[in-house]
C-alpha cells in the first residue's frame, strides 16, 4: 500500500504552480493514469475491440461489397471461365468457386465468388454466360446476380456491434483522461466545492468499488462539475473532508477540469 498522501490543498490560489505544470508522482497516479471508471472503460473497450475485430473479419466479410452493390449495382452479363470445387461438404452440398470475366468501366475484368447453392452452381460451367451485378462507381466490385458475397448475409452485421461498442468505450476513456491531463497542465485555478464523496457503486473492479469524489465550481453565472476516482480511498480522503478544493479547468472548455494534486 502507498504511504498516506500529504495534504495538497493550498490556502491560496497563488500557491498553485504556474502553467505548464509538472505532475507529482501522486498526480500521475490519480490524473495521468487511468483510474476508477476510466480504467474499467478502457479495459472493457479494449477487450471488445480485440475480440470484435477478428469476429467482424470472419462474420462480416463481404458485407461492404454487398452494401455497395445494393445501392449502386447495375446488371451486367459475364462469362464463366473456371469452376473449382472446395472438396468439402456444407449443408449437404459441395461449395464451389466460380471464376468469371466481364466488361465494365471500359476494360475486361476477372473476379470470383464462392457458391453453396448447388442448383445454381451446377449450371455455371466454363464458357456459359452468367448474370452479374457490378458497381457503377467501382467497376471492379461485382457479384453473381441474386447472391451475396458475405457467407453469413446481413446477419453478419451483428458482429460489428462488438468493435463498435469497444471503440466507443475506449475512446471515451482516452478522451476524458486527455481532458483531465490538459486541464492539470495548462488549466486555470479556481475554488470548488465537493458535492459528493464515497464508493462509486456503478463501477466494480475485482469485486471492489473505486472511491469517487465529485465537485462543482462556478464561472460567472455558469456552474461546472467534475469527478476523480481511485481504488485507494486514502488518495482522495483529504478532498472529501475539505471545505473547498482547487479546481484546474480549461478556459476554452471548462467542462474539462480536474483537481490540483501536489
Amino acid at each position: 500500500m502507498p504511504e498516506a498522501p500529504r495534504p495538497s490543498i493550498p490556502t491560496s490560489l497563488d500557491a498553485v504552480p504556474a502553467r505548464p505544470r509538472r505532475p507529482s508522482p501522486r498526480a500521475r497516479r490519480l490524473i495521468f493514469a487511468y483510474t476508477g471508471g476510466q480504467q474499467v472503460f478502457r479495459w472493457i473497450g479494449g477487450v471488445f475491440l480485440l475480440l470484435g475485430l477478428p469476429a467482424t473479419l470472419l462474420f462480416a466479410h463481404g458485407l461492404p461489397t454487398d452494401l455497395l452493390l445494393l445501392l449502386d449495382g447495375e446488371p451486367v452479363t459475364g462469362t464463366v471461365i473456371a469452376r473449382e470445387d472446395f472438396g468439402y461438404v456444407v449443408n449437404g452440398a459441395i461449395p464451389v468457386r466460380i471464376r468469371y470475366r466481364y466488361a465494365a468501366g471500359g476494360q475486361e475484368r476477372e473476379a470470383s465468388q464462392a457458391l453453396v447453392d448447388h442448383r445454381l452452381s451446377s449450371r455455371l460451367e466454363p464458357g456459359s454466360t452468367v448474370a452479374l451485378e457490378v458497381s457503377r462507381q467501382l467497376p471492379g466490385c461485382s457479384r453473381l446476380a441474386g447472391q451475396q458475397v458475405s457467407v453469413f448475409g446481413w446477419l453478419g452485421a451483428a458482429a460489428l456491434a462488438f468493435p463498435l461498442v469497444g471503440s466507443v468505450l475506449l475512446a471515451a476513456a482516452i478522451r476524458t483522461n486527455r481532458r483531465e491531463i490538459r486541464a492539470f497542465v495548462r488549466g486555470r485555478a479556481t475554488w470548488g466545492k465537493v458535492t459528493q464523496a464515497g464508493p462509486d457503486f456503478s463501477v466494480r473492479v475485482n469485486g471492489r468499488h473505486p472511491y469517487r469524489v465529485e465537485w462543482e465550481f462556478r464561472l460567472g453565472d455558469r456552474s461546472f462539475s467534475g469527478s476523480l476516482s481511485s481504488m485507494d480511498p486514502r488518495e482522495l480522503e483529504e478532498f472529501a473532508t475539505a471545505a473547498r478544493v482547487v479546481v484546474l479547468y480549461d478556459p476554452a472548455q471548462p467542462a474539462a477540469n480536474t483537481l490540483w494534486v501536489s
